[in-house]
């Protein structure tokens, strides 16, 4: 299970991490324009969307593990992707577009990517959270940290599926709208995301005060 969640971390995180910083950084948190698709860019693409069938087809047959590990393998090839195409150091100063197309691809490899993930999250999120008390109090010691780290996983994985699904429901025209304006990505998360999500993230907190306190509850008189 650690090496799993490792190799999760170094390979997805790091992948989503340093595409995401590039875009934001140098395509004003926008999806660059791809322009033509080298053969590079069309093999990867094509890869992913071929392993979404394989993977599929292992959450059907309930081999959780062996999707996640797919899924991951997956992470890895587009990883290699990035080492191969143009688009970091000199690139991004002396051949733009083609560091956009790059990034394009990239971006659209993690939104697929992000699609097979999702199974997990959604299996994990139901897992009533007070099983992982001896994993804190292995990790934090007998104190009041192990309690807090406990609350804490509980309204983390209420409020992040609440914000996640709502800023993916939001109208790409009122993003593109509120862009030509000139807002930049603080203003987005200020004046956009956080009014269109703030409603359900009131509810998600308002729902995750009971299980809390009785986990809370739980946790005081096991402790």
């Amino acid at each position: 299970m650690a090496r799993n969640n490792n190799e999760l971390l170094a390979k997805w995180g790091n992948l989503v991490n340093r595409v995401l910083k590039f875009a934001i950084k140098h395509f004003e948190s926008r999806v660059p324009d791809p322009g033509s698709l080298r053969p590079l860019d069309e093999e990867i693409i094509a890869r992913v969307e071929a392993g979404v069938d394989e993977v599929a087809a292992l959450y059907e047959r309930v081999k959780l593990r062996d999707a996640l590990q797919a899924t991951v393998a997956l992470a890895t090839e587009v990883n290699v992707y990035l080492d191969r195409a143009p688009w970091f150091g000199e690139t991004i100063k002396q051949d733009k577009p083609a560091a956009a197309t790059t990034i394009y691809t990239a971006l659209r490899c993690i939104d697929t990517l992000n699609r097979l993930f999702a199974p997990v999250l959604a299996l994990i999120y139901p897992i009533p959270k007070v099983v992982f008390l001896p994993v804190f109090l292995i990790v934090y010691g007998i104190n009041d940290d192990s309690k807090i780290a406990l609350i804490v996983s509980i309204v983390f994985f209420q409020i992040l599926v609440v914000v996640r699904d709502e800023a993916q429901r939001l109208p790409p025209d009122l993003l593109a709208s509120v862009r030509s304006l000139g807002a930049g990505r603080r203003a987005l998360y200020w004046f956009v995301y956080l009014p269109a999500s703030l409603g359900s993230i009131l509810t998600a907190w308002r729902v995750s005060v009971g299980p809390a306190v009785a986990v809370l509850y739980i946790a005081e008189i096991t402790v």
